[in-house]
């Protein structure tokens, strides 16, 4: 390989500058918990990929498809290609997975958090830009031409990329969105020594092996990967996005054991992506609801909020009154747990006005909010007790509760503030002729 070697020697500067920079880059990693210097090297690397690109892209293809004719015969096309083309980025994916190894070293997981992170694409800017420079290259324009051609289509490019994940985060359509562009990069790469429809052709069968390949690898750290475990519960997140629901089982089995929200969060979220749900028992719904945190009884609340299950409302209650004194100011925000703890309210309304009354200041915000969401007439009385409050808080959630129960906003109608006497009288009214009190 003359033609490699040659190339290669050109800029073995820049290669032994690279490997003393992993090198060091290395030792930092292990003794140091600064960032900087990985930045450096991969700003480095990004450099160096630009540049062997550009020393392999601006050999002249055609002054040698004969010499490597005469030389190897048939296979010469092929070697060429292999030489000027699929060995550069072979190189660039081989330094991208060691700086992404030395990276990663003082991780948890290390090495599979690393691997995964390849796999799903961390990194890979670093090859499809590269590879932008080669088709820009190609056109043979000079450098106040090729140099903003290069900058627009990488911007563009950028932006694309981030549309489209953000219109399809997860779903069948990701798969096909990675198909499609491994398909579009060996096309081109292929099309300077072949013709277009046998471009095509190679490339869609090289581009659903390296999908597969890549299935594959996930699929054989969710098989040998401890679980739960971090790297497992990732591998599997990473396979439902692609759009394959099967490692949900596993999943499902993890959270119900860990109680892990971000978890469940996620699987939530790429299951209805996949048009697909969870099949939890009732009692484990209501064991996670309970189990975790004030976040997690919120979530668990949202999924389940339609369902006619028979919750126990002693145990919501008591997990309401223990979160308001070690969460305060979360259970406040938990709109989706209050609205579902309101179905429950109606038969226990005596048991829980008691509660509210004895209550602490976060647990008293939270009632008023549930009172609210169940709008019974039987609480205004109380409701205009905290509407004179000097909390202000306390003050505007009553009056919020008394206007949900009336479907009245006195206060603006009359531009006068939620607790003046007026406004106290005219709810007052309101109860009475609905009571007869």
């Amino acid at each position: 390989m003359p033609l490699l070697l040659s190339k290669l020697r050109e800029i073995s500067v820049f290669i032994y500058t690279l490997i003393l920079l992993l090198i060091f880059n290395l030792y930092f990693n292990f003794n140091y918990a600064w960032d900087g210097i990985s930045l450096i090297v991969r700003i480095y690397l990004l450099v160096f990929s630009f540049y062997l690109v550009f020393i392999f892209a601006s050999i002249d293809i055609r002054q040698h498809i004969n010499e490597y004719f005469v030389k190897y015969g048939s296979k010469g096309n092929i070697i060429l290609f292999i030489e000027t083309r699929i060995i550069p980025f072979l190189i660039i994916f081989f330094i991208t997975i060691l700086f992404t190894l030395i990276d990663y070293i003082r991780e948890t997981d290390w090495p599979w958090n690393p691997i995964l992170s390849l796999l799903n694409g961390r990194y890979s800017n670093n090859i499809i830009y590269s590879w932008l420079l080669l088709m820009i290259i190609r056109l043979r324009k000079k450098p106040s031409i090729t140099i903003p051609i290069f900058l627009g289509i990488m911007m563009i490019y950028g932006m694309l990329d981030k549309m489209y994940y953000s219109a399809f985060e997860s779903g069948p359509a990701i798969s096909g969105i990675k198909i499609v562009k491994f398909i579009i990069f060996f096309s081109f790469l292929f099309t300077e020594f072949y013709s277009t429809l046998k471009s095509i052709l190679i490339s869609i069968i090289i581009s659903i092996f390296f999908y597969m390949s890549i299935f594959a690898s996930y699929s054989m750290i969710l098989h040998f990967t401890e679980s739960p475990s971090n790297v497992n519960n990732e591998a599997g997140l990473i396979i439902l996005r692609m759009g394959y629901n099967y490692p949900a089982e596993r999943l499902k089995k993890v959270i119900l054991k860990t109680h892990n929200y971000n978890l469940l969060k996620e699987l939530l979220t790429l299951l209805k992506n996949n048009n697909s749900s969870i099949n939890f028992s009732e009692k484990n719904w209501e064991d996670l609801l309970l189990s975790g945190s004030v976040e997690m009884a919120d979530l668990i609340s949202k999924e389940i909020i339609d369902k006619k299950f028979g919750l126990s409302y002693a145990k919501m209650i008591d997990f309401a009154e223990k979160k308001a004194g070690g969460e305060p100011g979360k259970l406040a925000n938990a709109e989706y747990f209050t609205r579902l703890f309101a179905k429950y309210y109606a038969d226990n309304e005596e048991d829980f006005l008691k509660r509210l009354k004895n209550s602490g200041q976060s647990f008293k915000i939270w009632s008023l909010m549930v009172l609210k969401e169940n709008k019974s007439i039987n609480s205004i009385p109380l409701l205009l007790y905290y509407l004179t409050d000097i909390d202000e808080t306390i003050s505007d959630n009553a009056y919020k509760a008394l206007k949900a129960i009336t479907d009245m906003d006195p206060a603006s109608a009359l531009e006068k503030k939620k607790n003046d006497p007026d406004i106290i009288g005219i709810f007052n009214k309101y109860y009475i002729k609905h009571t007869g009190i």
